[in-house]
């Protein structure tokens, strides 16, 4: 079982990717109310300069065992080369497509806004 709203792994450091992981990690620390995070809670995942969202619910019946699932909500990708960042989201077929609505951008910020706007309710739904 995961805890506390960030799990970080294989983690490359890099200015633009280590700024974009503590602005993600504080937007979702605010997510979801400390009343209902034994329900539900929002995870972080660094892996190279990927930073991806997760929705982690716990097993709603025993025989499915104690781990919580996980939902992917938004992947932030930057590109060195481009010095941008793009956003993906995860369709129904459990793979993260870009968002085409969004140009990629050069920081990460506008990509956390319309992440927690969802003007078309494919992150959040």
């Amino acid at each position: 079982m995961r805890s506390g709203p960030s799990l970080r792994s294989l983690f490359v450091s890099r200015p633009e990717v280590e700024y974009a992981v503590r602005l993600v990690e504080r937007y979702a620390a605010g997510k979801v109310p400390p009343s209902v995070q034994d329900k539900i809670r929002i995870e972080v995942e660094t892996a190279g300069s990927s930073v991806t969202i997760w929705e982690c619910r716990p097993p709603w019946r025993p025989e499915y065992g104690p781990e919580w699932t996980r939902m992917g909500i938004a992947r932030f990708k930057y590109s060195p080369s481009q010095k941008s960042w793009t956003v993906y989201w995860m369709r129904s077929d459990l793979k993260f497509h870009r968002y085409e609505p969004m140009e990629p951008q050069p920081g990460i910020g506008p990509l956390l806004d319309v992440v927690a706007r969802d003007p078309d309710a494919c992150f959040w739904g």
